[in-house]
């Protein structure tokens, strides 16, 4: 163990420990729905920029992106915080331009059965949202502990699954003690800590010299890509719909934004956010690529990792700790995020909201805590049992996680262009519901099937699941015109 990895574990037991502390600050004896998952609608712009911009950097579904395919793809990675950025911005505006107040807002499933009345298409809505959140934790927690366990090697598989667990206890102590107040507080902190490893990362970038090692190949890939025009085009499409989608699809963003004062006051924090979003979307890839064109090519975080420790510089020994806690932090941000999202997703109408709204605090409080725990659990005790090597499957459920989100993107934006009196009001009946309903678990199964192809090479790696996710979004839409043509038309509409 080298002078850098002492560096690196105490920094991440203070960043730990902070997460803790934070928490402790925001502890209350009080608990309700609007208190726990809601933040009592009191969230500063502040607080709305820094939890935008820490939890969109996923350390799983977009650090573990970069590296696997920064070689292949290279700056046109770029692409994909450009377009998240400006999705965010439609999003808003539309927002602010129908008017709608944040006090009013909940999941994006009760926004669907409210103004249209579909209480089946909002019950699938809600599934395949919480369904997203599950695999989100379970992918952050999975990386997490593949990062501590880096330093566990002798204990195998019991050191990951022990990881594993520890990492979820301390993700649930934290977001315990606070709820989503609590996930806005921490977000600032995480997101400060890694801008520092954003930037570490391109600093060792620029200084790193190759040096013969099984991490490097003198046949290394040019700054630009390596993929074909055909495979960039369809890649960029893709990321085009999802990143445009995501905002009126992903219920952290709803959360987010429910829990805000107000449109104006997220707004703000959007446009105070931009910088620090850019810098932690961008610098990864142009570090990456750079250096790709030195000839390191990490397949992993571990590949990564080894190369930062045996450079044989000094520098690497305070740049690597400042890289590792900032990557360890990037985890919490989205694990907490999807926790407390995963538990708003089903407090909607359609599902349990009303049964959990009835309880009293000790009831409420019970509740809230088990359910957690039994996630967390349940997660653990699969990756224990199958003793999880994800592989070929990572990179696949990645793309599984986002683009079931885009199947629902034409029931949301119908209903919240109703909302708006944009369109014409109509009456959508039972049989409009199941019509509706069934195309987007036809869509839902389109992209599961991809992936299982994918992943079992009956179906080619190469855009595949791109090209399943068009289908999958037309399939959707349609449903949705045919439940239209079904459905009657109402006074009032516009």
């Amino acid at each position: 163990m080298i002078f850098g990895d002492i560096i690196a574990l105490i920094g991440m037991a203070i960043s730990v420990l902070m997460f803790v502390y934070l928490g402790l600050q925001d502890s209350s004896k009080a608990i309700s729905i609007e208190q726990v998952l809601l933040a009592n609608r009191s969230a500063s712009s502040t607080q709305f920029g820094a939890s935008f911009a820490a939890a969109s950097t996923s350390l799983a579904t977009v650090i573990i992106f970069f590296i696997s395919y920064s070689s292949f793809f290279g700056i046109s990675l770029l692409w994909c915080g450009g377009t998240y950025l400006v999705g965010q911005v439609i999003f808003l505006r539309f927002m602010k331009g129908v008017n709608i107040d944040t006090s009013s807002l909940t999941t994006n499933a009760d926004f669907v059965f409210h103004h249209m009345d579909l209480k089946r298409t909002a019950q699938i809505i809600a599934i395949m949202t919480a369904s997203s959140f599950i695999l989100i934790l379970f992918l952050e927690l999975y990386i997490g502990s593949e990062i501590i366990s880096y330093y566990l090697t002798g204990m195998g598989t019991v050191g990951k699954a022990i990881s594993y667990f520890s990492l979820g206890a301390i993700v649930i102590i934290y977001v315990r003690l606070g709820g989503l107040k609590v996930v806005f507080r921490t977000d600032v902190w995480q997101l400060s800590v890694m801008i520092v490893a954003c930037i570490a990362l391109l600093l060792f970038a620029f200084l790193y010299s190759p040096i013969p090692s099984v991490k490097s190949s003198p046949t290394s890939p040019p700054l630009f890509a390596t993929a074909t025009n055909s495979q960039l085009l369809v890649f960029m499409l893709w990321i085009l719909i999802l990143n445009f989608t995501l905002p009126f699809t992903q219920l952290s963003s709803w959360q987010r934004l429910a829990a805000t004062k107000s449109i104006d006051e997220a707004w703000s924090g959007l446009r105070r956010s931009a910088p620090s979003f850019l810098v932690i979307w961008m610098i990864p890839v142009f570090a990456l690529v750079i250096l790709n064109s030195k000839g390191v090519t990490p397949g992993s975080l571990s590949d990564l990792f080894d190369v930062l420790r045996s450079s044989g510089s000094g520098y690497s020994n305070i740049l690597y700790p400042l890289i590792f806690v900032g990557f360890a932090s990037a985890l919490f941000s989205t694990a907490d995020t999807a926790l407390v999202a995963l538990q708003f997703s089903l407090s909607d109408s359609a599902t349990f909201g009303n049964r959990l709204r009835a309880m009293d605090e000790v009831q409420l409080r019970r509740v809230l805590t088990f359910s957690t725990f039994l996630i967390i659990a349940a997660l653990s005790l699969i990756y224990g049992m199958a003793v999880v090597d994800l592989g070929s499957w990572f990179i696949p459920l990645v793309y599984t996680i986002f683009s079931q989100l885009s199947v629902v993107a034409p029931q949301v934006v119908y209903s919240m262009l109703e909302a708006s009196g944009k369109i014409q009001d109509r009456k959508f009946g039972k049989l409009s519901d199941k019509v509706n309903m069934t195309f987007m678990l036809l869509a839902w199964s389109i992209l599961i099937l991809a992936t299982i192809g994918r992943v079992n090479e009956i179906l080619p790696a190469s855009n595949t699941q791109e090209i399943a996710t068009y289908i999958s979004v037309a399939v959707s839409s349609l449903g949705l015109f045919l439940a239209y043509l079904l459905a009657e038309k109402t006074e009032g509409g516009v």
